[in-house]
């Protein structure tokens, strides 16, 4: 898996984050789009491709879809059979969300920057 540039566009009072998912191509060629997240208001989408992605991130917001995860509680505990790598992705995105509750944009930064690397290690 590799992660894309994470885009974050000012929407009317708000920042919409977006970030491409891409899988390895196993003969060498250039990286296919998997996956794209978007996260608006509290609100976490992901989907095959863009429009589908921010169709469902914007369609009626106030009744969530099965697609939307409200994204405002982390989890309070990952299963027990989680590989120490995914641990690690989560306490990333976990400090990354703090970060931008704080406005702490140098923070965000490079917790994002910790969870693509983490996300990028082999499973164990």
């Amino acid at each position: 898996m590799i992660l894309g540039n994470l885009l974050l566009i000012p929407v009317e009072d708000a920042l919409l984050y977006v970030e491409p998912l891409y899988i390895r191509a196993a003969n060498g060629q250039l990286p296919q789009l998997q996956r794209v997240l978007a996260s608006y208001h509290g609100y976490t989408v992901m989907d095959t491709n863009l429009d589908t992605t921010l169709a469902a991130l914007f369609t009626n917001p106030s009744q969530p879809a099965a697609a939307i995860v409200k994204s405002s509680a982390p989890p309070s505990a990952l299963p027990a059979n989680t590989t120490p790598a995914l641990r690690a992705a989560a306490d990333h995105y976990n400090l990354a969300l703090q970060a931008l509750r704080r406005g702490d944009w140098a923070a965000l930064g490079a917790e994002v920057r910790k969870l693509g690397e983490s996300l990028g290690q082999p499973t164990e």
